[in-house]
């Protein structure tokens, strides 16, 4: 066996192209295989970080034979499903988009999260410091609030304790800060440094 490896060695020595083919082969090979069990152990393996994950469900709209379908629900729907539904214990809604925190003093863009007041609760998951949101808080006109993921809190608030109940601006309107989530509690891990849940 180590004169067939010596013999291997001597080859590849030689034919210095193909030596490098077969390296890089290896290492895109290796580097694949890792992605995709990554990807696979993170979605599929893994328990989802909620209070009963295998309980959890997505609700889908089927439109029909040739348009979109959506994990998209209208609120009228979503208060239909809400008032009517016999096989669902609890309904929630959220959505995604980004906002602009700060005005005319440092503005950034930030990952923004709308939710419904009983999101969190739903998900078994508690702010660090803080609230959750209020039923009167998640109406049209209600009082504007919202949540900051950690990263944000510690990097553009220092981690300050006293920023509950102050006022910020929040795509130009004041809303007040009323909690901050526990390290790791995001949607999109890439996005915890900038991103903000509002009710």
């Amino acid at each position: 066996m180590v004169q067939d490896f010596r013999f291997a060695v001597r080859s590849l020595a030689r034919r210095k192209v193909l030596f490098l083919m077969a390296v890089a082969t290896l290492a895109v090979g290796v580097g694949a295989s890792t992605s995709l069990f990554s990807m696979v152990n993170g979605v599929l393996l893994q328990p989802l970080p909620y209070r009963d994950a295998d309980r959890l469900a997505v609700l889908w709209h089927v439109f029909g034979q040739g348009a979109q379908d959506l994990p998209a629900m209208h609120p009228l729907d979503y208060r239909d499903y809400r008032d009517r539904a016999k096989t669902l214990e609890e309904l929630t809604l959220a959505t995604g988009t980004q906002g602009i925190l700060g005005g005319a003093v440092n503005p950034e863009i930030v990952t923004l999260g709308s939710v419904n007041d009983n999101f969190f609760p739903f998900l078994g998951i508690d702010p660090m410091i803080g609230r959750h949101f209020r039923r009167e808080e998640a109406v049209p006109g209600g009082p504007r609030v919202m949540l900051l993921s950690h990263g944000l809190w510690q990097r553009r608030f220092g981690g300050d304790a006293s920023v509950l109940g102050t006022r910020v601006e929040l795509d130009g309107f004041a809303t007040e800060i009323v909690g901050v989530m526990r390290p790791g509690t995001t949607f999109d891990r890439a996005q915890e440094e900038r991103s903000a849940i509002a009710a």
